[in-house]
């Protein structure tokens, strides 16, 4: 488990500051993650296969370099899934291998529109007899990012207001739980946040503009999602619901440590259905980037 005296906290938090109708909806819909904080290192001096943040993925000997577009992919991350702490919130993943994330080095597409799809990538490695790769013809430089280790902190996370994890609809609440609710979420992110860039595994993600579930849910299922469509406002009621069932599964932040930056000093959100993820379908991952 996470550190019981932070939940603990968290716990009479919510009590003292949310409002009181909503406190057991509040406290239900806290989720464990685990932030990677992030180490400049040599790739050099990392294993092959270790978890990191920028630098060089290792791949099977045989696998072709992803690409999208006929254009290289960049590296962004991969975690040694064996190397996770024991707790119980992350055994949704894998116990073996490496899961390496991959998106296009022109950051052209923000995964608001169905032919975003395969400018991302999450593969499922297994650990044996991996190697690192070198930079393919064709990959920019702004595609290589700095290599990262990665230190592991236990954590917690509370939805966005519009998330259907919780759905604090502001049309319908009174002013005064608004004001509740924004009170709230700063003192959290003041307890569970020590200030430093919010790379995560799995819990709520850190929502910048949208609702990115609802995004996902509409995008994978071939609507577009920059800008209202009334002609799609039926389907979009229709899929609407599916959109609780989607859940963050990697976000990696503007990092000046790897040289990251998504935007205007957003981040990257690698997003599952709960079904897939529990059967290891991490083709269908979907990735939304958003910024200030």
């Amino acid at each position: 488990m996470a550190d019981t005296t932070l939940r603990e906290q968290i716990s009479g938090l919510i009590r003292q500051k949310a409002p009181p109708r909503l406190a057991d909806a509040v406290e239900q819909s806290v989720r464990e993650s685990l932030l990677l904080r992030t180490t400049p290192m040599p790739e050099e001096e990392m294993p092959v296969g270790r978890s990191r943040i920028g630098g060089m993925p290792d791949l099977p000997p045989d696998a072709e370099w992803p690409t999208w577009n006929d254009q290289p992919l960049a590296f962004i991350a991969q975690i040694h899934l064996s190397d996770l702490p024991p707790h119980e919130f992350l055994e949704v993943l894998p116990s073996q291998g490496v899961l390496s994330f991959l998106y296009s080095a022109q950051q052209e597409t923000w995964g608001f529109a169905p032919q975003d799809k395969g400018s991302w990538r999450v593969l499922h490695l297994e650990e044996q007899g991996l190697q690192r790769r070198t930079p393919p013809p064709g990959l920019p430089d702004e595609g290589i990012c700095k290599s990262c280790g990665l230190d592991y902190v236990p954590s917690f996370t509370l939805p966005a207001s519009e998330s259907p994890h919780i759905d604090l609809d502001f049309s319908r609440v009174p002013r005064d739980e608004i004001n509740q609710w924004i009170e709230l979420k700063g003192a959290f992110e003041q307890l569970v946040d020590d200030g430093r860039w919010l790379n995560r595994l799995l819990g709520h993600p850190d929502q910048m503009q949208n609702d990115m579930l609802r995004t996902a849910q509409l995008a994978s299922h071939g609507l577009y999602c920059g800008r209202p469509d009334p002609e799609q406002a039926a389907r979009e009621r229709e899929l609407e619901p599916g959109a609780a069932d989607w859940q963050l599964l990697l976000q990696v932040d503007s990092d000046p440590n790897a040289g990251m930056m998504w935007g205007d000093v957003g981040k990257l959100y690698y997003l599952m259905l709960s079904e897939d993820l529990r059967n290891r379908n991490f083709d269908a991952a979907w990735m939304i980037l958003q910024c200030t």
